[in-house]
């Protein structure tokens, strides 16, 4: 299935479950804590040293868990995210994360800083690297959130191309277990 209609099944995805389970139950907790499996759509900007910036369209899916402490949330998480980004002749596939998330309660909103590493693939090689963000979630009710993230992430060596750097800003939807 090409990306672009994968894409546009993952949004449609999103906004229909998060309508659905925003218009479902009242908001009764403003407690983090739990696991959390959700999707994502994000606007990526890549360059690498032999290239200039390029877009592209990404869909991805993560699962992570918090841990609320009153005013601070500690929490972790797995994300995968497919975008085909071409740089000269060097096409990224996906980008596989794990980051670490340390944020303060406002009550139903989450504020929070990332920071991780991150597995850049294309269709000949791999090499991993660095990770950084800003997000903010927003209960909705005790089980959906929504929110976006902007992340600036590194990898060095891609197929020789020099170190790639890339921006993206996504909106995510999650439901909470």
């Amino acid at each position: 299935m090409p990306v672009a209609k994968q894409n546009q099944n993952l949004t449609w995805l999103v906004v229909s479950l998060t309508t659905a389970l925003a218009v479902a139950t009242p908001v009764t907790s403003a407690d983090w804590s739990g696991f959390l499996l959700g999707a994502s759509i994000a606007r990526q900007n890549a360059s690498m040293d032999s290239s200039s910036g390029h877009d592209a369209g990404a869909a991805g899916l993560h699962l992570g868990y918090d841990l609320d402490f009153g005013q601070l949330v500690l929490g972790g998480e797995l994300e995968v995210e497919r975008a085909q980004i071409q740089l000269g002749s060097i096409e990224t596939q996906e980008m596989q994360r794990i980051k670490l998330r340390v944020g303060y309660d406002f009550g139903q909103t989450l504020g929070y800083v990332a920071i991780g590493g991150v597995r850049a693939e294309t269709e000949l090689d791999d090499d991993i690297g660095a990770v950084i963000g800003l997000g903010m979630s927003y209960s909705l009710n005790q089980n959906l959130r929504v929110g976006g993230e902007i992340l600036h992430q590194e990898v060095n060596g891609l197929e020789n191309g020099g170190m790639m750097r890339s921006n993206s800003l996504s909106l995510r939807a999650s439901f909470r277990f």
